[in-house]
């Protein structure tokens, strides 16, 4: 993918349907890395020193981009495709893990995300 501009609506679609969960005084920071042939990754994590997007270098593979965001939730992800919105928890980010498909990357893909992981969150038991 190489759209920088959709990935950037991305982010600001998700922050706007997201936003309405968090506390006062928290928002999200964002990271995202596209990869060449196959969609890209989108890091987010809780600041309360406000709002912050960042759209880093173009990686030239997916395993790259784990790579530079230090993902090691595959090992050696050499060859690794992704397809959808894959979603994984490290430290104390979220990251989710987009294939090529424009539509994970549009308004509703968006809020479709921040529907699974609510979702997910209210099925944990204490």
């Amino acid at each position: 993918m190489k759209d920088k501009d959709l990935a950037s609506k991305y982010v600001s679609n998700f922050r706007r349907h997201f936003s309405h969960y968090l506390l006062p005084g928290v928002s999200l920071k964002s990271s995202v890395i596209l990869v060449k042939d196959g969609g890209g990754i989108v890091k987010l994590s809780f600041s309360r020193k406000g709002s912050a997007d960042d759209v880093l270098p173009t990686a030239k593979t997916m395993s790259e981009a784990l790579t530079s965001f230090g993902i090691k939730s595959f090992g050696d992800a050499q060859g690794i495709v992704f397809s959808g919105t894959n979603m994984v928890l490290e430290g104390d980010s979220m990251f989710l893990i987009k294939g090529e498909d424009s539509s994970a990357w549009t308004d509703a893909g968006a809020k479709d995300d921040v529907k699974r992981i609510l979702d997910a969150a209210r099925k944990q038991k204490p």
